[in-house]
């Protein structure tokens, strides 16, 4: 009978410049307060040749991230100083819940007006003008910056994936929109919030046709352009102008044009960046219907199959959940459903396939463990508990203790 002492909550490994603060206990006074790790992010300056100056920016790496050996995609945040927090925590909500992969975010600096304003893409405000706004930005020179400079060191110093997704806002949408305009695009995905596409390009073609002429072609990347609704109701003429090009990209499956409710122009991003992400990353496709495949006699060969297929189409590794909030549709909710269905020896596969890419994951091997044992498996299940143990200490995890509990009941 499998050792039944409750699994203690895991212990959170990262280090932080973002903190918030707790109770120790109930009316606790002020200087009980307890500052508490959040994020971990790590900032620094670029020495930039291209721009001719240093450029401030900020690394999050997923939690974990020093424990696995797992390559994450990246997405690379413009206005870095306004939208990091919220690229952080939508992407944590998101990869939590399986429905995008855990991604390392890069954060680029704009607090200066003069630098911020540089990114913007040079535009017409109608066909016929003769003066060009943002005349003097160089939007395609900051992409080099991203392409020449800043991806090598970002690639060369951490695990990341293929896979590359740029975020921009307002003016900093001039990068966005400038890649992904090019036959050949450096990021893999574009973002554009508060963005405009009823304005001109310096050759006086409307931006609304330069995307959708691009997004038509072959090799296009996903694009989602969101717009807060409260910034349309204010200028009748421009809702007019985004509601008519909104019903354009209707059809267009590589392109959503959005409008978010109640949203003014940069409150709007709260939203739009969790939209975008759902855009890039549709749940539908990214997370895997567990409660109807688990179901199948073939459970483990589809849920293989299923992520064969996703790792193609992405063109990178996506890792399934170990397991989440009290969350059932994940490797360790599927490991509990096939054991309460005495299906242990599925249960047993379905653990060994997940530990293949995530070898150092803590509750896939608690969880192999267990599946080993119900499948009478005593002493496979009792070197699973001795490696449960050596990671136990290696990642310094609170349960260390219960493991070796653990494994003591199954040596008896």
């Amino acid at each position: 009978m499998r050792f039944k002492k409750a699994l203690p909550t895991k212990i959170v490994t990262c280090f932080a410049m973002l903190t918030f603060s707790v109770f120790s206990v109930a009316g606790a006074s002020n200087k009980d307060m307890v500052e508490e790790p959040l994020f971990k992010i790590q900032s620094n300056q670029f020495d930039s040749t291209l721009l001719e100056r240093k450029h401030a920016f900020s690394v999050y790496l997923p939690d974990g991230y020093q424990h696995t050996q797992k390559r994450y995609p990246v997405v690379y945040v413009l206005d870095g100083d306004f939208l990091l927090s919220t690229a952080i925590n939508t992407m944590k909500m998101r990869a939590s819940r399986d429905q995008m992969p855990e991604s390392i975010i890069v954060a680029l600096k704009t607090k200066s007006g003069a630098n911020r304003l540089s990114l913007a893409m040079p535009v017409k405000r109608n066909k016929d003008d003769t003066e060009i706004t943002f005349k003097n930005s160089k939007p395609k020179l900051y992409l080099d910056f991203l392409h020449k400079e800043l991806m090598p060191y970002i690639e060369n110093n951490y695990r990341t994936a293929n896979y590359n997704t740029l975020i921009g806002m307002s003016p900093t949408v001039g990068p966005v929109l400038t890649d992904y305009l090019t036959k050949q695009p450096i990021f893999d995905a574009h973002i554009g919030l508060a963005t405009d596409l009823n304005r001109y390009t310096k050759q006086s073609k409307l931006l609304a046709d330069e995307v959708l002429t691009r997004s038509q072609q072959a090799n296009s990347t996903p694009l989602y352009l969101s717009r807060g609704q409260i910034d349309l109701s204010s200028n009748p003429e421009l809702k007019k102008s985004f509601d008519k090009l909104a019903a354009r990209f209707q059809s267009v499956d590589s392109v959503k044009v959005d409008v978010i409710p109640d949203g003014e122009h940069y409150g709007m991003s709260l939203a739009g960046i969790n939209n975008a992400f759902g855009f890039v990353f549709p749940t539908h496709k990214v997370k895997p219907n567990y409660i109807t495949l688990r179901k199948e006699k073939d459970f483990v060969n589809q849920l293989k199959d299923f992520y064969k297929n996703l790792n193609h189409e992405y063109g990178f590794t996506f890792y399934p959940v170990a397991d989440g909030y009290w969350m059932g549709t994940s490797i360790a909710g599927s490991n509990r459903y096939l054991l309460r269905q005495k299906r242990t020896q599925e249960a047993v596969e379905l653990l060994n396939w997940a530990l293949k890419t995530q070898p150092n994951n803590l509750i896939l091997q608690y969880n192999l463990t267990m599946a080993l044992e119900d499948n009478g498996q005593k002493e496979h299940a009792i070197a699973s508990a001795k490696k449960l143990i050596e990671l136990a200490q290696q990642q310094a995890h609170s349960s260390l203790t219960y493991f070796e509990q653990y494994l003591a009941e199954l040596s008896k």
